[in-house]
């Protein structure tokens, strides 16, 4: 039940920033996921169905490699809103 709920307003958060240009609500949406980025990448990495390694190793490459997801979102966010960013060919 609480996924579900967690699930709607991430969901009602991500229409508003889509749909009414709400940029700045778009950092609501990009935390939680840059946590659960962090989590699931560390237990790849960690798992013995994954990479099996250890602790130690593991967890700083999980929240580096989910933090360095994170700027590349805040940097092509960025530059989205200066009108920066190649405009796809609509053929």
């Amino acid at each position: 039940m609480f996924s579900l709920i967690v699930s709607l307003i991430v969901l009602v958060i991500g229409y508003l920033v889509k749909g009414q240009k709400m940029y700045s609500f778009s950092l609501l949406t990009a935390l939680p996921a840059v946590f659960m980025t962090a989590v699931s990448l560390t237990y790849i990495l960690m798992a013995d169905e994954g990479f099996s390694l250890s602790a130690s190793i593991a967890y700083p490459i999980g929240i580096g490699l989910s933090l360095a997801l994170f700027c590349l979102y805040h940097f092509t966010r960025a530059m989205a809103r200066r009108g920066k960013l190649p405009q796809k060919n609509k053929n």
